[in-house]
């Protein structure tokens, strides 16, 4: 069947509001949650073919990027399209520079040299404009200035002010064509709708052609209803999906992606231009040798991505939620890689500007009905949920969920993201039934282990928090409890024991609740923190702390005793040394003083000579005291090194 190419135009017609489709039918429309939309046409030809699509302008990178163009009989393709060359740099290419608006002065201005015509308020004049020039005229006390412009004519050169002209024309007809050229593409640049692509087929004989391109499109959604009845799990899930276009999709295959695929736009429409250094005329100048710079190691920054989630509205109804397994599902789940697809089973026809709903997602799924408390969701009751097994065969996109259990509304809640087989809780409505206190407190801490290495004490402490949650149940039925405590890194659950299922930031502990009873469920957690001392600076009282530890070795008990006589012999020494050094300060000022005294009396008196003596035993003393502190010194200095010497190489458990 061969098909006109201005049926084939027609047929292909594309705008973001809608697709026009004569010849070249939509068959199939797949998708995504990355904000775009695959679209498939496909049809016979016969012989070569050109078909024209026409876009919006802000479509083209997307369909540049995405074009997929099949010929049955595997004749050759080309695709054209008009390049989109920057609007200023295209009207700088003319002889008349319209890129920057100019006014009329400056319109002017860049004419300098050329014919027109100018028709003035009182004359018409024909010559050469010279240029502009800015006059001043009074106006009471201020200058006004008045822009004129300067024209050669045949009479002369005449000038007169702008505000008088009424028009003028270029009579030079090439410089008069790149004018009207240049208002043509500032035309074409309010026209961003009709934007067109070539694609021709070189082929021969009737075959068959596919095209296949993403546009920008909205996400499709997906909402869920679950019933609850005694211990079963009913779910129903349905896909919301929009036709924003302005034309009606008929007969469509509708595919349905769940996952989140990368998808971005990149320009491949406008051409792009390197910038290019300006060289210098070469003078012969003298070359000056370089200084060559280090080269600096080039900054990365990391992306940051942000999520958001909306919450569902409430809603109150009742209705006979039994029916709802007589709705037939109409979608197949399958795998698509790293992806899950939904595949309509039925061709769909939705009316443009409309959305449509159908269910891809109907099964009975392993679970059953609990409470959670989460403290930092309500710090009194735990919520009604109900803990499922995804066993529907098909990956469940996010989306929210409304609840039935007894016929009626129970709640709403929130799915993310499921994939085949994960275990979900979904909180719908607040447990009135159930109240829980928390009761958190410090335990003493403990020393559990100590040893020295290289003369360093290293003492393991364990600290304990104990948290006590009491539940109180009204209700007259046994009921499952999820606690959800919060998991904190550096910390171990030490009880309860056994498999504790964890997530990301809690622990999940479960609890039994006996019908009206009140329950109590201890945590404590344990985290091992590590201080350090060098034996060297270890006072008494912290040797003493040590050795009354309950862990310490029969050996590490011998070494710190050891320590302490040690340091108690230093002491000693260092004592000694002080006091002695304390006395040589008295002596000191005492001699000192005795030779002031002697300075102020006679040589011969009896006075003097008594000083004299005394001053020459103090001086011998004093001589003594000197030799004590210095061996003082010495057997400290000697101590304190045997001392260092011994710590370096003690390691004790």
């Amino acid at each position: 069947m061969a098909i006109s190419i201005r049926s084939i135009y027609a047929g292909l017609l594309l705008c973001w509001s809608g697709l026009a489709l004569a010849d070249i039918p939509l068959h199939h429309v797949t998708m995504y949650t990355s904000g775009v939309s695959y679209f498939e046409h496909s049809d016979e030809i016969g012989g070569p073919v050109t078909v024209e699509l026409r876009f919006r302008e802000e479509q083209i990178p997307d369909v540049l990027k995405s074009l997929v163009v099949l010929d049955a009989a595997g004749g050759s393709v080309l695709v054209t399209y008009d390049a989109q060359d920057p609007l200023t740099r295209t009207l700088r290419g003319f002889a008349i520079d319209l890129s920057d608006h100019p006014d009329l002065e400056t319109m002017l201005s860049r004419l300098r040299g050329a014919n027109v015509e100018v028709k003035t308020s009182s004359a018409d004049y024909a010559g050469q404009v010279i240029g502009t020039e800015i006059r001043y005229r009074k106006d009471g006390d201020q200058n006004v200035p008045q822009p004129r412009l300067n024209l050669h004519t045949a009479e002369g050169i005449r000038s007169f002010p702008l505000e008088s002209i009424q028009s003028f024309r270029i009579q030079q007809e090439k410089l008069a064509a790149e004018f009207e050229a240049a208002l043509e593409v500032l035309a074409s640049g309010l026209d961003t709708n009709q934007k067109s692509l070539r694609i021709h087929f070189e082929g021969d004989g009737d075959r068959g052609i596919q095209l296949g391109y993403l546009l920008e499109s909205p996400l499709w959604k997906t909402s869920y209803r679950l019933v609850i009845e005694d211990d079963a799990l009913f779910l129903q899930g349905w896909g919301h999906i929009d036709n924003v276009t302005d034309h009606d999709w008929k007969d469509v295959r509708v595919s349905l992606i769940a996952g989140s695929p990368i998808s971005f736009q990149q320009d491949l429409h406008s051409p792009i231009y390197v910038e290019r250094p300006v060289v210098e005329y070469d003078h012969g100048t003298v070359t000056r040798p370089p200084v060559l710079q280090r080269q600096l190691e080039s900054p990365r920054a990391e992306p940051r991505i942000a999520r958001s989630r909306a919450a569902s509205p409430m809603m109150a109804m009742e209705m006979d939620v039994g029916q709802m397994r007589e709705q037939a599902v109409q979608a197949t789940g399958q795998e698509a890689g790293e992806l899950f697809r939904y595949d309509i089973d039925q061709p769909v026809h939705i009316p443009r500007q409309s959305a449509a709903m159908l269910p891809i997602v109907q099964a009975e799924v392993e679970g059953r009905a609990l409470s959670v408390f989460n403290r930092n969701t309500h710090a009194k009751h735990p919520l009604n949920a109900v803990e499922f097994e995804n066993t529907s065969e098909a990956a469940l996109m996010q989306g929210p969920v409304t609840v039935f259990e007894a016929g009626v509304f129970a709640g709403d809640a929130r799915l993310p993201h499921t994939g085949l087989g994960e275990t979900r809780l979904l909180g719908f409505a607040v447990d009135l039934a159930t109240d829980v206190d928390v009761q958190s407190r410090s335990l003493p801490e403990t020393i559990t282990r100590i040893r020295i290495v290289q003369g360093v004490l290293r003492a393991e402490r364990s600290q304990r928090n104990a948290t006590t949650y009491v539940v109180n149940s009204t209700r007259d039925t046994e009921r499952e409890l999820v606690i959800e405590h919060p998991y904190r890194s550096g910390w171990e659950l030490k009880e309860p024991s056994g498999e504790i299922d964890r997530t990301a930031d809690h622990y999940r502990l479960r609890l039994a609740l006996a019908p009206s009873e009140r329950t109590e469920l201890r945590v404590v957690e344990e985290r091992m923190l590590e201080q350090t001392f060098r034996l060297m600076d270890m006072d008494d009282s912290r040797i003493d702390f040590y050795l009354r530890q309950r862990v310490i070795s029969p050996a590490m008990e011998q070494l710190l005793t050891e320590l302490g006589e040690r340091r108690q012999a230093i002491g000693q020494v260092r004592r000694q040394r002080e006091a002695a050094e304390a006395e040589r300060e008295e002596e000191q000022t005492a001699l000192e003083q005795l030779r002031k005294n002697m300075e102020v009396v006679d040589r011969t008196s009896e006075t003097y000579a008594r000083w004299e003596r005394e001053l020459s035993q103090r001086s011998d003393q004093y001589g003594s005291l000197i030799e004590r502190i210095r061996s003082l010194r010495a057997e400290e200095a000697g101590l304190q090194d045997a001392l260092a010497a011994w710590l370096t190489s003690a390691n004790v458990e």
